[in-house]
């Protein structure tokens, strides 16, 4: 399974404790819901939502966040009030 998503995505689903599975799932769904690819965007520090640079964070909870989500400061607060 791992040859599927590339050698890349190993190293990268080990450090997110996600299944090869659900991190073929989530981009899918990030590609499905905003056009962009979640590891693509992960990568270069940039929000799944907008698009904008996301390396500025409140707190070390919204940073967290943004490694679940990959949405920046602005639009974690857009979705979960801030």
């Amino acid at each position: 399974m791992v040859d599927y998503l590339g050698p890349e995505c190993y190293t990268f689903c080990m450090e997110t404790n996600k299944t090869p599975q659900m991190e073929s799932f989530l981009e899918g769904m990030g590609q499905g819901l905003f056009g962009r690819s979640r590891q693509a965007t992960g990568d270069n520090q940039v929000c799944i939502s907008c698009g904008t640079d996301a390396n500025h964070f409140r707190d070390e909870i919204s940073r967290k966040e943004y490694s679940i989500s990959r949405l920046c400061q602005t639009c974690q607060d857009s979705v979960f009030g801030g």
